[in-house]
């Protein structure tokens, strides 16, 4: 393991992006027909596609977690637990905030349909997203704040990551390098090609498993490790491509738009967006290279500060929505809008990041770290 590395600020600065596009997904200002300002149909094709950013999103998790830890060898025991506390504080304390929020919904829900099988049924899901566990269940993967599925999924990429990341690390060669990459990708279209072909993909049992499962969606994880270790090829060699990275994530770019734009008129696109994954490599490694305009863009202090905070915008953007919409209906007997729902999600999310889960992070964080530093002087004494 390695101190802290500088932050790859463009990476930092597109979740930014990535979360208010899943946010507007759930809270749509723009609105065919609907919007006061109405832009262009093609917009909408994007903004209608937001899964297309689930890959971009375990993708950057893979490559931002390839570098900043190191995979050259083995790790010991206090390595794997000072990680493991890393990760738990790093996207728990907001997750949880997450659930507790939901959990005045869960009650308002129960009163409305009452049955003791229903507040069995929602106990049980209950602590199944407690536990991080919901997404590997087709029918609990979707329940409670339902966008957490994709941290339940991330747990599980954690989890692997000292293992599966140290196996990819050991690839060095370009010519490997791109063998592997391509055989994980046929990996990763192998069960939405095949729910396509048998026509299950519309059917509700098979889309949260297509869409949540983490051993479906473990290879875009690995994609991001493989262009990880691209990236460190290329700054070990002191390639042309560090400070260009436009030429990759520039045309990158433009491939997924024309591609979500022709989602529309191409339902298998449409179907499986795990077509995309090479393009969301490219757009990643481009951005970490760096330079080019959106490079700089994505650098500006402010977006690299809303970036830190997109995981609570986009962890906390459906119960902070569902709960401040109920407190409106119920006391003011006012239906709030998206847009204000949407801008309020933001607004809270910045406050909850800076004056709650910033300082819940960095106190978990020293708090299991001693007790983890006691326990390995403890049997470090006893041995």
């Amino acid at each position: 393991m390695t101190p802290v590395k500088p932050q790859l600020l463009p990476l930092t600065g597109i979740r930014l992006f990535l979360a208010l596009w899943v946010v507007h997904y759930h809270l749509p200002i723009l609105r065919p027909g609907k919007s006061a300002f109405e832009p262009p149909a093609w917009i909408f094709d994007i903004l209608h596609n937001a899964d297309a950013v689930l890959g971009i999103f375990f993708i950057l998790s893979g490559f931002v977690l390839s570098y900043n830890y190191t995979l050259d060898q083995r790790w010991s025991k206090e390595s794997l637990t000072r990680f493991a506390i890393a990760r738990f504080a790093r996207i728990y304390p907001a997750y949880f905030l997450g659930l507790v929020l939901m959990v005045p919904i869960m009650i308002n829900l129960a009163i409305q349909n009452f049955s003791y099988e229903k507040i069995a049924k929602d106990a049980t899901m209950g602590a199944l997203n407690l536990l991080l566990l919901q997404s590997w269940l087709p029918k609990t993967a979707l329940t409670w704040n339902y966008p957490g599925w994709s941290t339940a999924t991330e747990a599980f990429f954690y989890c692997c990551f000292p293992f599966m990341g140290i196996a990819l690390w050991k690839i060095r060669r370009p010519w490997p390098l791109f063998w592997a990459g391509l055989i994980i990708w046929v990996a990763a279209l192998a069960a939405p090609e095949t729910a396509i072909a048998l026509s299950l993909n519309r059917r509700p049992f098979w889309i949260p498993l297509l869409l949540c499962n983490p051993i479906l969606r473990f290879p875009d994880f690995c994609l991001g490790i493989i262009a990880g270790r691209v990236y460190r090829r290329l700054l070990d060699c002191d390639s042309s491509l560090i400070g260009r990275g436009a030429w990759l994530y520039g045309p990158a770019s433009v491939l997924l738009i024309l591609a979500l734009v022709a989602c529309g008129r191409w339902p298998h696109l449409a179907a499986d967006k795990e077509l995309l994954l090479p393009l969301d490599m490219l757009l990643v490694l481009g951005l970490a290279l760096g330079g080019g305009p959106l490079a700089r863009f994505l650098s500006l202090p402010f977006i690299v500060f809303m970036g830190n905070v997109s995981f609570t915008i986009y962890i906390l953007h459906v119960p902070v929505a569902q709960l401040t919409g109920l407190i409106a209906r119920s006391l003011f007997h006012y239906r709030m809008g998206f847009t204000t729902l949407y801008v309020a999600v933001v607004c809270i999310a910045t406050v909850v990041y800076k004056f709650a889960e910033e300082p819940a992070t960095r106190k978990i964080r020293r708090r299991l770290n001693q007790w983890s530093d006691a326990r390995f002087r403890k049997s470090l004494t006893v041995s």
